[in-house]
């Protein structure tokens, strides 16, 4: 059990910000930091994630390099997640 932990714990690690930030617009309001998090992992390494926080129905993301935001935008802008299209703009 220690041995998965500390692979999980390598692997993700404690949240990280970083200046490969994208801007997550018209997102649900059902969708949660870690809904959002999990949806965009499948296009990069995400160190960052939080919702509804500036403002309502948006979202940052933190990539942990410049190549990872870019094709996360290039993927899943205009992706729906929770029957909304988002909206994904540099920060």
């Amino acid at each position: 059990m220690c041995g998965i932990l500390l692979f999980l714990r390598k692997r993700y690690g404690p949240p990280a910000r970083t200046n490969y930030r994208l801007i997550v617009e018209k997102l649900s309001s059902r969708c949660s930091w870690q809904d959002l998090k999990d949806y965009v992992r499948q296009a990069g390494e995400v160190t960052f994630a939080d919702v509804h926080k500036q403002n309502r129905n948006e979202g940052i993301v933190d990539f942990a390099t410049y190549r990872d935001m870019e094709n996360a935008r290039r993927k899943l802008d205009g992706t729906e997640i929770y029957g909304r299209k988002i909206k994904l703009v540099k920060s």
